[in-house]
């Protein structure tokens, strides 16, 4: 999704969304790939992050779709959460700062994306594993954040790891 928003009760959606009825006729995974989309666009140009109820009221979508998104989205660590006096606000999972800021590699049928990210929280190391859909869409099956401060250790571990596992013959111990 890209264009110009809308602001919608504060939260910004893409103009031109389809409705849930129009929806219905997508295939399943198209459905569901269209609504996370227009749910993590909300998140990207919505700064002050959104809750469950203003998300589902502003898309029109089912608070129960909404939240299941969301909670995928936080899996796949394209979004995070924070309690607000006992509400749980949804943020996009910080912002590209240069174009330089991001590597992808194609490793047989995975695509692995590299960021630089920066959030409230601080600047990290996000890595998320992707596949490519028979529609030709990438979709994200994992992701990890890593501290920037932490990302030496975490490599020297993981090297360590990857030596004790075989990792360096070839999965071969």
């Amino acid at each position: 999704m890209s264009g110009t928003f809308e602001e919608t009760k504060e939260i910004l959606v893409p103009p031109g969304m389809l409705s849930f009825r129009e929806l219905q006729t997508f295939k399943p995974e198209e459905r569901e790939q269209y609504i996370r989309s227009v749910i993590l666009d909300s998140l990207k140009n919505t700064k002050r992050g959104v809750t469950i109820s203003e998300l589902s009221k502003a898309t029109h979508y089912n608070r129960i779709t909404v939240a299941r998104h969301l909670e995928h989205l936080v899996s796949v660590r394209e979004a995070y959460r924070r309690q607000r006096n006992g509400i749980t606000v949804f943020f996009k999972n910080g912002r590209l700062l240069n174009e330089s800021d991001k590597l992808e590699i194609q490793i047989g049928d995975k695509i692995y994306s590299y960021y630089k990210l920066d959030n409230d929280e601080g600047s990290f190391i996000y890595i998320q594993e992707k596949t490519e859909t028979p529609m030709r869409n990438q979709t994200t099956q994992g992701g990890i954040m890593i501290d920037i401060r932490d990302f030496h250790d975490f490599m020297k571990g993981l090297t360590q790891f990857g030596v004790a596992a075989g990792a360096d013959q070839g999965g071969k111990p």
